[in-house]
């Protein structure tokens, strides 16, 4: 599914109008789900500009973006991330920073992601949201996995110390819904079953994080029908 998923956008963003916000949402779409050689050697010309899409305007916006695909594929790490924020030294370069360091493919990667939203309380807001949505790139969903159970874990302490917008965020942000299995569902459950009394905003949150997760096995029940 991704596979074909990446083939259709890459052919529509190559298709679409030269200049057009349509083709840039595209190219932003492309560089999201590419993870083949040959889709990240693109990405990678797109960047450097050795390759090229009519009329495609690469900004910084969307230097920022292809940046993360290609870290999020390995196939650029730290350097490249040092580099690209020196170009851009701005709070918006430091915080795509951020979403970029933590989507480097590895465990110590993620774990160090999972310390900055979680365990960090003087994080900035929009920081707080680059990482965790560099958190959650993921090729390999196995990166995720040691996630379940720490996110069950601290929710109840995390939400105590921290403001209702930000609680909301990271717990909105750490949910490892790539991994929608009966186990997460499980998961979602036993804490709603064993927080009856915890912050109404807090079980609102993962009663909703159930129900994505239930639909999501649902949808993949009627894909194997």
């Amino acid at each position: 599914i991704r596979a074909h998923v990446t083939a259709a956008l890459r052919a529509a963003a190559t298709a679409a109008e030269p200049g057009s916000d349509a083709q840039l949402q595209l190219t932003e779409a492309f560089a999201t789900f590419a993870s083949s050689d040959d889709d990240l050697a693109l990405i990678q010309g797109l960047f450097t500009g050795e390759e090229t899409f009519e009329g495609l305007v690469v900004g910084q916006d969307l230097r920022w973006n292809l940046l993360i695909a290609l870290v999020t594929g390995g196939v650029a790490g730290e350097a490249e991330i040092a580099a690209e924020q020196e170009r851009d030294a701005t709070a918006t370069g430091k915080e795509k920073a951020a979403c970029a360091r933590a989507a480097v493919p590895t465990a110590e990667a993620k774990a160090a992601a999972w310390t900055l939203l979680v365990d960090t309380p003087d994080l900035a807001n929009q920081t707080i949201e680059e990482v965790g949505i560099g958190f959650q790139r993921v090729h390999d969903n196995a990166l995720l996995t040691p996630y379940v159970d720490k996110y069950f874990a601290m929710l109840t302490d995390m939400w105590s110390t921290r403001t209702f917008h930000i609680g909301q965020s990271i717990a909105q942000l750490a949910f490892p819904v790539r991994l929608a299995s009966t186990e997460l569902l499980t998961g979602c459950e036993k804490w709603l079953q064993d927080n009856g009394s915890a912050s109404a905003g807090l079980v609102r949150v993962v009663t909703e994080h159930r129900d994505d997760v239930a639909r999501a096995l649902t949808a993949q029940a009627f894909d194997a029908s």
